[in-house]
């Protein structure tokens, strides 16, 4: 037996939350509303409930009773091995037979036995010719396959016969071919007259018409059929003079084809449909069928999918007369023969089962009780039938602009938790409260005055006046269902106004929007008429580095040959392993490219760089371009989740933060692709603030910014927001929690190194590195100002062109491809970032002093370490000085000395054991012992000076972990 994927399974049954509702659709609050539902009679207090469990990492839904004498959680499996007395494997079988037929090993033989019986003819016909079976006689199984309890008096009802077989026309070949019914394959025929309709159920072209058909055709049962031949010769039922019977249908259905039609019939009402569901009724067709049919008993039946639902209300909008009946909208959580989500009146009446109504005959009559037209208002009548007015039917309003796709839709940003939206091609616009009773009225009042078949001028103040249309009428329309999620891990879409573009590792790809599936706010659709243009860059592995990928990819882990590969690759430098090419001159190609030259002084004096130089820079702008596709692609990965820091690589004069090298510009220009919050981070209270993401709306935000990130903010404050779910508090409103896959990604930018750099913040950091290529005037060091105004003569972005515009969009899609490619987080080269770190933890205040004591006199000799200490503290304030401790004087004395590339008390100088314990060296001046440090500065071999190990987490943490100020 083929072993069935669970993964597969679980993805086919949403995590098996359609398995649960089959078993229990009461459930449905618990998925929609977290709430507890009753599947017990006796359990007076709902005590069941649904959730994702942790410990599978929340891939499937439990169910639980904690209310009754078995509390044991139970996920969709075990609740079919339960119910249906199977064991695993067969539990598993039934599960994908009914949800995913593909996974069984048997699919493909299910399929080629259902099929008919296939022979050449021996004589080639020019139309198709049917060979009924005689009596009209229709087997058990050929009526179960057509539906639910249909007997062959339904059949007849609709003229629908079971062939023998039937013979094709002459193909080009000249060959005709006999197509004849098996006990598995059954055929079936709809007799119109003059043509008719060959249905094969199990067909790969399920009908196939016979004979010459109109271009335009109501079908029907015997007796529809025959009132619309006769009305068609303006004969029509009427109430009979001698018995006061009414001879028009009771009710008459609109279906969507022949299959639904049947079942529908089958269950005691008389039907119709069209020649497709895209099909419409003119208005001679729909008057024909208002004289069969009593006043306001026409009905429209269609599937629930969207291309039903839109047929459905385009004709009930265009015939305020017919009632939409409304199939349940989770009749999708079934699965038809195919394993496809059921949405029609035949899968209804097949699977469709509720606690309340077993009987799916008694639950589509409530179906149809509940069947409301759309026409938005009623005539109103005095007390002798006069007419009076109008006034708006509340329901039939929600109804009409449900059609016109006005709904509520969740929000964060204001205290209701929901605003307004109307949908047009999948493109969702908000409407805010206060515009959406002008919208609403707008659509009603136009609509009146394009169909001057409803025209009053009447009703059109009755609009005006009516409070139905005002904002507290309006609340009660319902949600509307929107899938957002346009992306996935190997994809991410850019929406432009002419063009969907597909993202993916493979390269990019238009789309028009509809091809996409999804819905897409208003608000990300970006202003713009894209053009596809060749990639601006291309960044690739080196030859050498690819190799040994391959190479370690192939080999066997632990054997020797892994080993020595893996040391290999381990062994590398970033730099070493990717390429760079650069095929455009475009301006924000080369202002990103601008701001990791780190040796522009070489450059600009004439110097020719080195290849390791060179590579270097070149690895500034690769971090660059995959950190902006990071930020830019939607989907979150645990495993994956960073923090943009966007900072300076410069050491240059202690304490000197000008700013100005880009850092902002670059990052604010992800706000022209995606929604971005801004956050001013200069104000150290900031991340106290329990307001600090209250413009972060789920769904709609997909960046926030801290710029200008004061040095004082602790960043481990955001590591949850980064790797967890985000607390979005707006003012006024409780706090809303968003999942980790909802919400946004954080970037940050700073003049300063990270306050207590340790290994966890250094897990979840991806930095943007910045020289200071560009910079504001320094007249001290004599250095004019350069920015990217001064040197391209723009500011850039929002002085582009519209060409320009289209090569930053291609530019910043090839970014997105570019991370998609790689999917890792590649670095810059971190030494000069982590020696700003290490700064970072000493104070620029301590290294003022230090640089400003340590003279030449005090370098290369024992210095007491009382006087230094001593000396530091008169620097401080007298609170402080009080009680500030040695320890802290010494920790930040050692970091100096690693940032400077000194030696702190050289081994050699350490005699004792006690001195080597105490890191201190104790010399005899005047008399007494006196503790020392001893700062070398003349590096030799034996003694070299000291570098940054970075794989050494713990060495790195104590170097940039901030000393107590006491």
């Amino acid at each position: 037996m083929q072993h069935i994927d669970t993964a597969a399974l679980w993805a086919a049954t949403d995590g098996g939350k359609q398995i649960i509702l089959k078993y229990y659709p009461q459930a449905c609050v618990g998925f929609s509303g977290r709430k507890n539902f009753r599947i017990r009679p006796d359990d007076k207090s709902p005590s069941a409930s649904v959730f994702l469990n942790n410990r599978d990492g929340g891939k499937f839904w439990y169910i639980q009773d904690k209310g009754g004498s078995d509390t044991k959680a139970r996920n969709a499996i075990m609740l079919v091995m339960e119910h249906e007395g199977l064991n695993y494997g067969e539990a598993i079988r039934k599960i994908a037979a009914e949800y995913a037929p593909q996974l069984l090993s048997d699919t493909v033989a299910v399929k080629q036995t259902r099929q008919p019986e296939i022979s050449k003819s021996p004589v080639p016909l020019d139309e198709i010719q049917l060979e009924r079976r005689p009596g009209n006689k229709f087997t058990d199984t050929e009526l179960a396959v057509l539906g639910h309890e249909i007997n062959a008096e339904n059949c007849a009802e609709l003229a629908l016969s079971p062939l023998e077989y039937y013979i094709t026309r002459r193909n080009e070949s000249g060959d005709s071919w006999i197509i004849k019914a098996t006990p598995d394959y059954p055929i079936f025929y709809f007799d119109h007259g003059e043509f008719g309709k060959i249905y094969q159920p199990f067909g790969e072209i399920r009908f196939m018409y016979v004979g010459k058909k109109p271009d335009s055709w109501i079908f029907g049962d015997v007796k529809v059929a025959r009132l619309i031949a006769d009305a068609r010769r303006s004969i029509f039922p009427e109430v009979n003079s001698d018995t006061n019977v009414d001879e028009r249908l009771e009710r008459l259905v609109i279906c969507s084809g022949p299959s639904d039609a049947l079942n529908v019939a089958a269950h005691g009402y008389h039907v119709c449909w069209l020649n497709s569901e895209t099909a419409d009724i003119d208005s001679y067709s729909f008057y024909l069928l208002r004289k069969i049919t009593k006043d306001n008993e026409l009905y429209i039946l269609y599937d629930i999918d969207d291309t039903g639902r839109k047929a459905s209300e385009r004709i009930a909008m265009k015939h305020l007369d017919i009632r939409i009946i409304r199939l349940p909208d989770d009749l999708s959580r079934f699965r038809d023969r195919k394993g496809k989500p059921c949405k029609d009146a035949k899968d209804f009446f097949v699977h469709y089962r509720t606690p309340k109504h077993r009987n799916p005959k008694k639950h589509f009559d409530a179906l149809v009780k509940t069947a409301q037209s759309l026409k938005f208002w009623a005539e109103k009548y005095d007390s002798k039938g006069n007419p009076s007015g109008y006034e708006i039917d509340n329901e039939q309003l929600y109804g009409f602009l449900h059609a016109t796709v006005i709904w509520k839709i969740a929000t964060t940003t204001n205290l209701k938790g929901f605003t307004f939206c109307q949908v047009a091609k999948n493109i969702v616009e908000r409407i805010d409260e206060d515009n959406i009773t002008h919208r609403v009225n707008e659509i009603l009042v136009r609509f009146i005055k394009e169909n001057p078949e409803y025209y009053s001028k009447q009703l059109l103040n009755s609009i005006h006046r009516s409070n139905q249309v005002k904002t507290a009428s309006l609340e009660k329309l319902r949600f509307g269902a929107f899938d957002f999620k346009s992306f996935g891990r190997d994809f991410d879409f850019f929406f432009f106004k002419n063009t969907a573009l597909r993202i993916t590792a493979e390269g990019l790809f238009p789309y028009k929007l509809a091809q996409v599936g999804k819905h897409v706010l208003q608000s990300q659709i970006i202003d713009h008429e894209f053009t596809l243009d060749e990639a601006p860059f291309d960044i690739s592995y080196r030859p050498e580095y690819d190799d040994l990928r391959r190479r370690l990819a192939a080999a066997l882990p632990r054997t020797p040959e892994y080993d020595e590969i893996k040391a290999k690759v381990d062994g590398m430098k970033e730099a070493d392993k990717y390429m760079l090419n650069i095929y455009s001159d475009f301006s924000f190609v080369k202002f990103i490219y601008n701001t990791g030259k780190v040796y522009w002084r070489k450059e600009q004096n004439g110097f020719e760089l080195t290849e390791e130089e060179q590579r270097e820079q070149d690895m500034y702008f690769i971090a660059k371009i995959c950190a902006i596709g990071y930020m830019l692609y939607r989907y979150k990965e645990r495993g994956q989740a960073y923090l943009l820091y966007a900072m300076e690589t410069e050491l240059s004069e202690v304490g000197t933060h000008l700013g100005g090298t880009g850092k902002s510009l670059l990052v604010q220009s992800l706000e022209y692709c995606r929604n971005q919050w801004f956050v001013d981070g200069r104000s150290p209270d900031k991340q106290k603030s329990e307001h600090l993401f209250s413009g972060v709306e789920k769904g709609v935000t997909d960046l926030v910014f801290f710029d200008d990130l004061h040095k004082d903010i602790d960043l481990h404050r955001f590591l949850n927001i980064v790797t967890g779910k985000m607390e979005v508090r707006a003012l006024y409103r409780n706090t809303e929690v968003i999942d980790f896959e909802e919400s946004p990604k954080v970037a940050a930018a700073s003049n300063h190194g990270i306050k207590d750099f340790d290994a966890s913040l250094r897990r979840r950091t991806w930095f943007m590195a910045f020289s200071d290529y560009y910079h504001p005037e320094d007249s001290m060091n004599a250095m004019p100002e350069r920015s990217p105004f001064s040197e391209f003569g723009k500011n850039l972005i929002v002085d582009y062109s519209v060409e320009e515009m289209n090569q930053f969009f291609n530019f910043m899609s090839w970014c997105m491809h570019t991370y998609l490619k790689f999917r890792r987080r590649i670095q810059p080269p971190m030494e000069a970032i982590e020696r700003r770190n290490i700064q970072r933890a000493i104070t620029d205040e301590f290294i003022w002093w230090a640089d400003d004591w340590f003279t030449e006199d005090r370098l290369n000799t024992n210095i007491d370490k009382e006087a230094a200490f001593a000396a530091w503290k008169l620097t401080l304030t007298e609170p402080i000085a009080k009680v500030v401790k040695m320890q802290t004087f010494t920790g930040k004395l050692k970091k100096y000395c690693y940032y400077r590339g000194w030696i702190y008390n050289p081994p050699e100088l350490m005699q004792t054991d006690t001195e080597r314990k105490r890191n201190d060296i104790r010399d005899y001046k005047e008399g007494k012992d006196v503790y020392c440090f001893h700062i070398r500065t003349n590096a030799s071999a034996s003694a070299p000076a000291p570098s940054i190990n970075l794989n050494d987490s713990k060495f790195y943490d104590e170097l940039t972990r901030d000393e107590p100020p006491f």
